[in-house]
């Protein structure tokens, strides 16, 4: 069985007036099925309104559907048991886009041991998971430190490791990198990518930019809180028509190597950075000289 199966999910939001009156409602999430293998690296894309971060929220029971199914590890999630819903937390962490609402310690590592003291973990037990979780995202020299001090990329990381410090199955990353900057943002999908390669921790990556996923092992993409497609990255980023539907745009140095794919089909496409660009761009001109 997968680690998660999702299957005809729905969710729906009721529409009030100005006096909160329900004037209607809506399907924020319109009759979804996915599954997401444990250890895989996932990425979940739309424009704001898609429904993913309202998809990512059922993941760790933030929020219950009102039709359909989520399993998790074979257990069917149901919002009358206590007991399978704080489970389900424990082994699937969330990461929010704004740090500041997620970090409460006065230091770095008040706050990494705020999860595990709250599930009522031993106190020697906790000294030993903050610090093997501070060490994880190279921030236990700023331990002592208070998280107001740090910069947008080292809050996201003691984010992170707050959920580390709880031994999670998974990290649902739900736009974490949409407020830092450049540099911040880089080495926090490095930072990821590490924990999912080296930690074989699951990543179900919600965003909007198509650059962060060109490492991801699956791109599902919404629009109005439908599932419009799926497969691998090189799979979905050649549906260009699909991906303008949904109000995203795929990397420049991608689309440009379709484009020279359509003009000379020995031109590979699935290429996402410059650098394997020009690598495909040299060999296609070799193998023309050669010829000649």
């Amino acid at each position: 069985m997968p680690f998660i199966s999702i299957k005809n999910l729905v969710h729906q939001f009721h529409v009030r007036d100005m006096n909160g009156e329900i004037t209607g409602e809506y399907n924020a999430i319109d009759d979804i099925s996915m599954e997401i293998e444990e250890g895989q690296f996932i990425a979940i894309l739309g424009r704001n309104g898609s429904g993913k971060s309202t998809l990512a929220r059922h993941f760790n029971n933030l929020l219950f559907a009102d039709k359909g199914s989520i399993w998790i590890n074979d257990i069917l999630v149901n919002h009358e048991n206590e007991d399978i819903i704080w489970n389900n937390r424990k082994k699937i962490g969330m990461v929010f886009q704004n740090p500041d609402n997620q970090i409460i310690g006065t230091t770095v590592e008040e706050d990494t041991a705020f999860g595990p003291e709250n599930i009522g973990i031993e106190s020697e037990n906790i000294i030993t998971l903050v610090n093997e979780a501070l060490e994880a995202v190279k921030m236990k020299h700023k331990s002592k430190m208070s998280p107001n001090h740090l910069s947008g990329g080292q809050k996201q990381k003691v984010a992170i490791a707050g959920i580390l410090a709880l031994k999670p199955k998974c990290i649902v990353l739900d736009e974490a990198t949409s407020m830092l900057d450049p540099h911040s943002r880089k080495e926090l999908m490095k930072f990821v990518l590490e924990l999912n390669k080296k930690e074989k921790i699951t990543i179900i990556m919600i965003t909007h930019n198509m650059e962060e996923v060109v490492n991801a092992d699956k791109l599902f993409i919404m629009n109005k809180g439908k599932l419009l497609t799926h497969g691998s990255v090189n799979e979905v980023f050649n549906e260009v028509e699909t991906i303008k539907e949904a109000g995203l745009e795929i990397p420049e140095i991608t689309e440009l190597a379709i484009k020279l794919h359509h003009v000379n089909q020995n031109f590979r496409t699935g290429i996402f950075t410059p650098e394997e660009f020009a690598n495909e761009f040299e060999r296609v001109y070799n193998e023309k000289r050669n010829k000649e």
